[in-house]
């Protein structure tokens, strides 16, 4: 199944990808962020986590998708960032 089918742009306003480091599994996101904008969507790359964090739009829902490894990572940056209760919510 064609993964970028799944997603309706209705509802995605942004997409960010963002390396995992130390993963040499990770999918490289400057590739993945120009399969999105061939599709017509608006990505972008953030270089860090904590870049991609300051990037989400904070009245809009963020969807992680990855490894369960980057979820934990993400919610350890906003636990530090937002605190435990906003992190979990």
């Amino acid at each position: 199944t064609d993964l970028f089918k799944k997603f309706n742009d209705d509802k995605l306003s942004e997409i960010l990808t963002v390396e995992v480091l130390g993963n040499p599994r990770s999918e490289n996101p400057e590739s993945l962020k120009n399969e999105f904008l061939k599709r017509g969507f608006d990505a972008k790359n953030a270089h860090t986590l904590s870049e991609a964090l300051k990037l989400i739009k904070k009245d809009r829902i963020t969807v992680v998708c990855g490894s369960l490894y980057l979820a934990g990572d993400v919610r350890g940056l906003l636990t530090e960032i937002c605190g435990e209760k906003t992190a979990t919510e």
